[in-house]
């Protein structure tokens, strides 16, 4: 059965913070304590908010009351391997924080026997939560994280699963059925996988982006840029753009101990990140030894 502890939920509605700003949320199995804690604590550092879940309820409890950010976490007493209890477990994710961007399937446990010893609940039992939980919690999970705008599952394994050793049949097995698992999931949600690449992609050639102009203009410009997608947001600055050009500080003393293909590197990769918007602004610019000077259009 899953259940909702007592939690200090943030009082702006789920998913906000007094700056409107919106935390991403993980859910982590298996959390009262060990890695499932750690991973929980890593998130909760990072400015995410955090479901806990876990079968101990005793111990689930007390680590709850130990975290400091409290307004910030929820903790579900459930069994991984329960259906209908991971389903209100997910139903609890959706109604406190309104979103889940990551799913960390952590909850396992072990029975050590030799193989003859293995009873029938032994292997049903290690099956049902190191195998079967993670299947159910990523089947509810997902319909969430689609509509959070994507998200991630990460499985842990074990090196059991890929390699044998006694006293571990049904944990070994389970494991590298998981293993299987994540392929078969990976494979499965491959269109939404490629929507997430897009957009890391697209967020990797902005972060880059920034890194170049901020390189070669001032802080004030560079932003004045970012805010747009196009130049119009400089008609109003073209002198200061213009002045912007008028100053490549240290470029003598560079290109003097530089290789020559390193220099021409960096004019490169200059003009390939304001080129087009000297083009647009400036009418002629001239490069010499320590300072390229370039003649502007005034409207000011």
């Amino acid at each position: 059965m899953a259940k909702n502890m007592p939690s200090h939920d943030a009082t702006n509605g789920p998913g906000e913070t007094m700056n409107g700003a919106t935390p991403k949320v993980a859910l982590v199995t298996g959390s009262a304590r060990g890695i499932g804690l750690a991973t929980a604590k890593r998130f909760l550092a990072d400015g995410w908010r955090v479901a806990l879940l876990d079968i101990d309820n005793e111990t689930l409890n007390r680590t709850y009351n130990s975290l400091t950010r409290s307004d910030a976490v929820i903790a579900i007493h459930c069994d991984v391997a329960d259906a209908e209890g991971v389903a209100r477990a997910l139903a609890i994710v959706a109604e406190k924080f309104g979103r889940l961007d990551a799913l960390v399937n952590n909850a396992a446990i072990a029975i050590f026997k030799p193989i003859l010893e293995v009873t029938y609940d032994d292997w049903s039992r290690v099956l049902a939560v190191n195998l079967t939980g993670p299947f159910l919690c990523a089947q509810a999970a997902v319909p969430l994280m689609r509509d959070s705008g994507g998200g991630a599952i990460v499985n842990i394994t074990s090196i059991s699963g890929l390699r044998a050793s006694t006293l571990r049949t049904a944990y070994g097995t389970s494991k590298a059925g998981l293993a299987h698992l994540t392929q078969q999931q990976a494979v499965e949600l491959a269109s939404w996988n490629r929507m997430l690449e897009q957009r890391v992609a697209e967020q990797v050639v902005q972060i880059e982006r920034v890194s170049r102009l901020k390189r070669f203009l001032s802080p004030q410009i560079a932003e004045l840029i970012l805010s747009s997608s196009t130049y119009e947001a400089l008609a109003s600055h073209r002198r200061q753009v213009t002045i912007v050009f008028a100053d490549l500080r240290g470029f003598t003393a560079f290109a003097e101990i530089a290789e020559p293909e390193e220099v021409m590197a960096v004019m490169r990769e200059y003009h390939a990140t304001i080129g087009s918007l000297i083009h647009e602004f400036v009418h002629f610019y001239y490069i010499f030894p320590d300072l390229q000077v370039s003649v502007g259009i005034s409207q000011a």
